[in-house]
């Protein structure tokens, strides 16, 4: 068992908050090997325990803007400073993943929050972008 103390979810009644169960698993597998003194070859069986984890990051929403991923784990939920724009991190965490079936979401949350609208300094950059695309794509129509 794996005691991970920021996880606040119980993956089965059998299991205390936070704490997953991990097994190691068994390899077994054959070598040819040739002995430095001998012309003979001798074969080897041998076998491999391991915990079957993945090695993987955590980056941040911000660093994860631009990038694709084959399988995203999300925590939708409001960090601990309460971000008020916490609506843009979302749709950049939401975004990355390439479908909604490798799209995982680490643990419960509160959707009203995430449908706050967003903030007016955002509004006003969108309606400034808006203004110049317009501007840009009537400037190309008259030339």
């Amino acid at each position: 068992m794996v005691k991970v103390p920021s996880l606040d979810v119980q993956l089965d009644d059998s299991l205390p908050v936070g704490v997953l169960p991990v097994s190691p698993i068994v390899a077994n597998d054959k070598l040819d090997v040739a002995p430095l003194d001998s012309n003979s070859r001798i074969k080897l069986r041998y076998s491999r325990r391991a915990f079957p984890l993945i090695p993987t990051r955590c980056i941040t929403d911000y660093k994860a803007q631009g990038s694709g991923f084959k399988r995203v784990v999300v925590d939708l939920d409001y960090p601990p400073s309460g971000a008020k724009d916490f609506g843009l991190a979302v749709y950049v965490m939401v975004s990355r993943a390439k479908t909604l079936a490798t799209l995982y979401i680490l643990r419960a949350f509160d959707s009203v929050k995430l449908m706050a609208p967003f903030p007016e300094y955002i509004r006003a950059e969108w309606r400034r972008m808006v203004a110049l695309s317009s501007a840009f794509i009537a400037s190309r129509s008259r030339s």
